[in-house]
């Protein structure tokens, strides 16, 4: 049996009604979340634990800051590890001709493109009256069904992405629309750049990368708080989350175990 081409597998994900599933329970799940929140907002607590649902319900204080970019590049220089997580500013490198020769092949992802007969027409749902109980658990249903189907779909995408026919036309239509490789922003070859054009260069085009920058904290090569020393807060917001309690254990679970490990490596 033939196998199914990208545009085949995106067109019967289509049929099943799992794409309109996904959309519609995203939706009211956001619809769902908003409406919590203007409850909480209405209040004075900042956390609210719901024992019987598993669930919390919770605002979180993040920071937004400024960094000094040619300041904290520096200072992974010095510290030896600069070149191993830059990566190219996108917003400097347009139109600079002279990177183009040190762009290294062009990563794809997977476009999707959606016509009239894959349009997912969604009616708000009413919650006018409901309490934060019955709100919770509309929320935590449609949550659930967004969650399970979009595991699916990045499945599926993995799948259509490695399909021969789509490497070779980049594009393929189907009855709802199409799937098409998109290029993700450019990368580039840092040792070659700064072997033909030096470090400056690479110190006043470039910034780190926030994961690769992570692995170092985790190794203990930097702290966390090396690299805040570069930041100022200009403003903070609130975001709300809801999630459930076990969830919310094993998260700090994790992010304390990363905390220790990265302070156990930084004291060796």
């Amino acid at each position: 049996m033939e196998k199914l081409n990208a545009g085949q597998l995106m067109e019967i994900f289509f049929q099943n009604g799992h794409y309109a599933d996904m959309k519609a329970a995203e939706k009211k799940a956001d619809s769902y979340k908003k409406h919590i929140r203007r409850i909480m907002d209405s209040g004075t607590r900042k956390r609210l634990e719901l024992p019987h649902q598993n669930i919390v319900l919770k605002y979180m204080k993040k920071s937004v800051s400024t960094i000094d970019q040619i300041g904290l590049n520096e200072y992974l220089v010095d510290v030896g590890i600069f070149p191993l997580v830059a990566e190219i500013d996108a917003k400097k490198a347009k139109g600079n001709e002279l990177l183009d020769l040190y762009q290294l092949p062009r990563e794809h992802t997977l476009g999707i493109a959606v016509n009239g007969n894959g349009k997912v027409d969604i009616d708000v749902p009413n919650v006018e009256g409901l309490k934060l109980k019955p709100l919770v658990d509309r929320y935590v249903h449609f949550n659930k069904i967004n969650k399970e189907v979009s595991e699916s779909y990045e499945k599926l995408k993995k799948q259509m992405i490695s399909c021969p026919q789509l490497a070779e036309v980049k594009k393929m239509k189907h009855k709802y629309g199409s799937v098409y490789l998109k290029e993700l922003p450019p990368k580039y070859d840092n040792q070659a750049i700064v072997d033909d054009l030096g470090l400056d260069f690479l110190i006043n085009m470039g910034k780190p990368n926030g994961e690769l920058l992570d692995k170092f904290i985790l190794q203990g090569t930097i702290t966390k708080g090396d690299i805040d020393q570069f930041k100022t807060v200009v403003d903070y917001r609130m975001d709300f989350i809801i999630m459930d309690l076990d969830s919310e254990n094993n998260m700090m679970e994790f992010l304390q175990s990363k905390r220790m490990t990265a302070a156990q490596n930084f004291a060796r």
